[in-house]
């Protein structure tokens, strides 16, 4: 069974408080004026309900508006990446030297996870966003990976990445559908499923970026989020994490480390 809103539960005590208070005042004005008239008695009366019919409309009127802004709020929502080992929204990729070629391509280390995404939509207020959608564009990038490309028209399939951009070689856009599955809770980070970016490659000589944008229910525009790739070398990510070495395959752990034993 459904439970009634709160507006219409204080609407609901708000009329019996106003009826209580007229009877009440009604009965009153007929006691206190006992040597009274009919005539009197009956004017009375009515000079009673009147009052507590005006407190009700001012009360109802009160219900309405908050009623009203409470359908009408939007959320506020921000679209969120985090890749492994870095803070959200401010991803730091390792270059493989093995597969770059200066001014064309360079390709990014892939191996333990690291081109998993994570990907989230953060809600800042207390109104949800209903039926959100995803959409992560590459910019100066490209996933190299062969993978059909879906036309928007044909996304139907609830909880699940499509490519919806790129060519038969690669991928530049990815989108997610929620299809009514999932809401944007208030004052709650919503988690989407993870991305696999395997084979992500910077294209060019333009920085690369990773554009985000959600759109939800009550939104007129779509949220857009601009995230900038910062770009490290092999031996610039074992300088800041020794101890994370193994995450790198075999050939880059030799080139940072010459006393790596591959055995």
């Amino acid at each position: 069974m459904r439970r009634p809103s709160r507006a219409r539960i204080w609407l609901l005590g708000t009329v019996l408080a106003v009826v209580t208070v007229g009877g009440l005042g009604a009965a009153l004005v007929f006691g206190l004026t006992s040597n009274w008239d009919r005539t009197d008695v009956i004017g009375g009366m009515g000079i009673a309900l009147g009052i507590a019919t005006l407190l009700l409309a001012g009360i109802a009127s009160v219900v309405a508006v908050a009623a009203y802004a409470a359908a009408t709020a939007v959320p506020d929502l921000e679209p969120q990446i985090m890749f492994p080992g870095c803070e959200i929204n401010e991803p730091v990729l390792i270059n493989n030297p093995s597969q770059t070629s200066p001014g064309v391509f360079s390709m990014f280390v892939s191996s333990g996870g690291l081109m998993r995404a994570r990907v989230r939509i953060y809600n800042r207020s207390a109104f949800p966003g209903r039926n959100p959608s995803f959409r992560i564009q590459l910019v100066n990038l490209r996933v190299q990976r062969k993978q059909p490309i879906v036309p928007l028209a044909s996304i139907v399939s609830p909880q699940r990445w499509e490519v919806i951009d790129g060519d038969p070689t690669g991928a530049t856009a990815y989108q997610w559908e929620s299809a009514g599955t999932t809401s944007a809770h208030g004052k709650w980070a919503t988690y989407l499923p993870n991305l696999n970016l395997d084979g992500l490659m910077a294209v060019g000589t333009q920085p690369p970026q990773i554009v985000l944008e959600v759109v939800a229910e009550g939104l007129t525009n779509p949220v857009r989020k601009t995230v900038d790739i910062k770009q490290i070398t092999p031996q610039e990510f074992f300088a800041a994490h020794p101890d994370a070495k193994g995450v790198l395959p075999a050939n880059l752990q030799l080139l940072v480390d010459p006393t790596h034993d591959p055995a």
